[in-house]
Parts: C-alpha cells; structure tokens; sequence
C-alpha cells in the first residue's frame, strides 16, 4: 500500500505495478468507490487479515475502512475534530495519526492532539 499526495491510496502488486485503490487526488471528506472517495491527509494505513485497507484519515479526524474493491466507509468520526466515544456518527478524533490491528482484528488509534490511544469496536 502507498499514500500519494494524502488523498489516494495506491495498491503495489508484487511485480511493482501500481493502481489506485481509492481517492482521486481531490481533497474533501467523502465515501465511495474508488476514485469517487476522498481524503484529507492521510497518515497511515494498516491491513487486516480480511485484506481491508484501514485509514488514518487525520485532517477529517476520522478512521476509515477500504473493502478490496475499493468502497470507502467511515467507521469512526465524522470530520469534526474532539474526543467522544459513541457509535460512529457520535465519535470524535482529532488528528488519528497512528493506526494498529491486533490478531483478533480490532482496531486501536493514536489520536496525535488528544494523545491518547483507543480502541475502535467494529462489527461488520
């Protein structure tokens, strides 16, 4: 995987090719397929075993989610900067800026301004 720009995210196949996974270099706070997503300074991504694409999306305050064929879903946050636990229309951030998955699959976030880590409960 590889953030180009802080809104696409690129996937590298094993022979070096390269193709956008999602994102069109426009900025903004947006969900969708492929190029009709948006982002707004991405830090980080990380993989799970499923082989979805989790996103630190830090300037929308938000964590992200990128299905193998590419559909964006916000999980957690909204684009509005703050610290709130609560389902994901409820849930703020500011600035996730650090993301890890553990063997079980769940998702924890270091907030960069709020510093602290927490644990993102996603059901799918």
């Amino acid at each position: 995987m590889a953030v180009n720009r802080g809104s696409v995210i690129e996937k590298i196949d094993p022979q070096g090719n390269v193709t956008v996974l999602a994102g069109s270099g426009t900025t903004g706070f947006k969900d969708g397929k492929g190029p009709a997503a948006q982002f707004l300074n991405v830090v980080e991504v990380q993989v799970d075993n499923a082989g979805n694409v989790w996103v630190a999306d830090a300037e929308n305050h938000a964590v992200r989610k990128i299905t193998p064929d590419g559909t964006v879903t916000t999980i957690a946050g909204n684009g509005t900067p703050g610290y709130k636990n609560g389902n994901a229309a409820n849930a703020r951030f500011n600035y996730p800026a650090a993301l890890a998955i553990d063997k079980d699959g769940v998702v924890y976030t270091l907030e960069g301004y709020n510093n602290v880590v927490r644990k993102i409960k996603y059901y799918n």
